[in-house]
């Protein structure tokens, strides 16, 4: 297997937010290509320990060949970050002293011809963890309605013409068969909406193909459990960085992160607090950090990010 291509973003001010020190207990929710597992495995030392999580194999594997006998503190774990409980339940840990979570796809999962995430994939499977049996892009597309389709793309693709992109599909599989490729779905894209996109930086697919990923993978349901799970887990005075590029992927971690900050929750018409509830986190920056210019312009997917961090109070 080839050495990962992945550069990772904003990775210097994602992991100095966690002010580690030499034998922590540190997650990594998503190693990707493992530039954030290595770091922190710098930091924490021989006798620290790093559990590094991803859905997909693969990291694992360029993982095994290439760090491995490097790093033996790192614990590699295929699943799912929003089982981080089980995780952890299942080695022993009961709080942890940091956790970080790249939350973009890695450039060695967008460049694997057998994931379907290319515009030039012979497949449509888009699935992070190929090993379980979960619904693929073909099997999705081979079944959605045209609303739910046009509704799913404006949801989790922002994608502006929708509706355009959705009848075109469901007329495709209609007058012809199911999409079985993700070149032909690209295609039929950019012959609906091509035109549209002319002068766009982007390629005409790209909303789509984010969000058929998004709901095949449940993307947004597994980030929530994540987000919970890791704010019980962190101990007192740990903290957490989260970078997303995703608008949707953010608006989940600004407003889980917002509502776990609060002391009172209570009805905004209550005269006095009834609650006695206690904010379990502390924002650590009241806007979200954004990439530099000069990373932008060596690594041009990270001009979206914006990195949240957060630290655990009770």
């Amino acid at each position: 297997m080839e050495s990962t291509i992945h550069t990772p973003v904003m990775m210097q001010e994602a992991v100095e937010h966690l002010h580690m020190r030499e034998g922590m207990v540190i997650v990594d929710a998503t190693l990707g290509g493992g530039g954030y597992t290595r770091m922190i495995a710098d930091i924490v030392g021989a006798q620290g320990r790093v559990i590094a999580i991803d859905a997909d194999l693969d990291a694992h594997e360029r993982f095994q060949v290439a760090f491995a006998a490097e790093y033996p503190q790192v614990e590699l774990v295929h699943s799912n970050y929003g089982d981080l409980n089980d995780v952890l339940a299942a080695r022993g840990i009961h709080k942890v002293d940091g956790i970080v979570a790249d939350l973009g796809l890695s450039s060695d999962q967008l460049h694997n011809a057998d994931t379907g995430l290319s515009f030039t994939s012979d497949v449509l499977d888009m699935r992070l963890d190929r090993q379980d049996g979960q619904m693929t892009a073909q099997m999705y597309l081979a079944e959605v309605s045209e609303d739910q389709l046009a509704q799913d793309l404006h949801l989790y693709g922002d994608e502006r013409y929708a509706r355009k992109i959705a009848r075109a599909i469901v007329q495709h599989r209609d007058d012809n068969s199911p999409l079985t490729s993700a070149v032909a779905l690209a295609d039929l894209i950019v012959a609906t909406v091509g035109g549209y996109y002319r002068n766009a930086q982007i390629h005409p697919a790209t909303r789509s193909f984010q969000a058929i990923r998004i709901v095949v993978n449940d993307e947004f349901g597994h980030l929530e459990r994540f987000l919970y799970h890791a704010v019980s887990a962190l101990s007192l005075g740990a903290m957490m960085s989260v970078v997303s590029f995703h608008s949707g992927e953010d608006r989940i971690v600004k407003k889980i992160f917002k509502d776990l900050a609060r002391d009172c929750i209570c009805d905004v018409h209550a005269p006095i607090c009834m609650c006695d509830n206690r904010a379990s986190v502390k924002i650590i920056r009241p806007t979200p950090m954004k990439p530099s210019e000069e990373e932008v312009i060596h690594n041009p997917r990270s001009r979206s990010a914006k990195l949240r961090v957060i630290e655990k109070l009770i």
